[in-house]
Order: C-alpha cells, then structure tokens, then sequence
C-alpha cells in the first residue's frame, strides 16, 4: 500500500494507564490486612481485633482493583496488536482478588467472634 493508513503508522494501543490504577489499588488492598495485624503485633496502638477493620478498605481497593483491571483486559480484547499494560493490568486483578479474599476472611473471622462471645456469656 502506497499510502500509510492508520493501522501501520506504528502507535501501538496502551491500557498503561488503567493498568497501573489497578496495580496499585491491588497492592494497597492486599497489603493493608497484613500490615494492620503485623501494626498490632508489633505495637500496642491496635488489638488483634481492632485490626480487622482494616478489611474495609482492603475490600474497597479490591474492588477498584478488579474493575480497573477488568476495564483494561476488555480495551485490550478490542485491538488486534500488542497491547502495552495488559501483563499489568492482569496481575492488578489478581491482587485486587487477593485482597477481597483477605477481606472476606477477615469478615468472617470476625462474624465467628461475634457468634462465639454472644454464646459464651
């Protein structure tokens, strides 16, 4: 073709940007459980089960987490080349499903606490 056309003018498609908003969120919600029960150990500002509260936004940085990465896996099925941030913007994903599986066992260890003292007296 004598003529470049859009597809072959070299600009690769980038999900860099999403896929980084999603890497971090999927740090920062898989990190703040842990951090939150090694803060308590480790100092005596937070008990053990004060330190579950540190699920909530473990939960809610999973979540954008998950949805950014979605975002970035569904614009990188829509082109046909490489795109550049889609390795990235899975493994945000995944810690973003890590950290709402820490969220979700901490809930429930609390929910079991609950139930337990309740009965006990």
């Amino acid at each position: 073709m004598a003529v470049p056309t859009a597809g072959n003018n070299g600009v690769r498609p980038s999900v860099r940007g999403i896929a980084i908003v999603a890497f971090l969120f999927g740090l920062a919600g898989a990190a703040s459980l842990p951090f939150a029960v090694v803060a308590a150990y480790e100092t005596s500002w937070w008990s053990y089960l004060e330190s579950i509260w540190a699920a909530i936004p473990s939960a809610v940085c999973g979540l954008v987490a998950v949805l950014a990465a979605r975002r970035g896996r569904r614009q990188a099925q829509r082109s046909v080349l490489a795109v550049k941030g889609a390795g990235l913007a899975r493994w945000g994903g995944r810690l973003g499903w890590l950290a709402l599986y820490f969220a979700a066992t901490a809930g429930l260890a609390l929910a079991v606490y609950e139930i337990e003292t309740y009965y006990s007296g």
